[in-house]
């Protein structure tokens, strides 16, 4: 399952960010779910911790986080997160496409399987 959410999603900035979530991931009912936050950047620094939080403890979630931007203390999360396993080089791509053409990219390089459904 592909979800595809804006970091300036009214649902998501009015609501609690573990309901929305949870919210988000009752219909995969087990399914793995690859996770797109567009606009990551623009979520405090709060709810960023929130959003780690979350995608770690859900072994299904394959979390893209989408930014305009990188700085050191979304380093210093994801570092402290996934010690040992995280590395600037490895995970920050600077990107210009829109979530669904980096969706397609992946399929078609093999990253993703071709069954993935977009709920956009």
């Amino acid at each position: 399952v592909y979800k595809d959410v804006g970091g300036s999603s009214p649902d998501l900035i009015h609501s609690s960010l573990w309901d929305f979530f949870e919210k988000c991931f009752q219909e995969a009912r087990g399914a793995v779910v690859v996770f797109v936050l567009d606009e990551f950047h623009r979520l405090s620094d709060e709810r960023k911790q929130q959003a780690i939080q979350f995608f770690k403890r859900e072994p299904n979630v394959k979390p893209i986080l989408l930014s305009n931007r990188s700085d050191s203390t979304d380093e210093e999360l994801l570092s402290s997160t996934y010690p040992g396993a995280f590395s600037k080089v490895r995970h920050f791509l600077m990107c210009g496409l829109l979530p669904s053409d980096l969706i397609a990219t992946m399929q078609a390089k093999g990253k993703l399987s071709h069954d993935v459904q977009s709920e956009s």
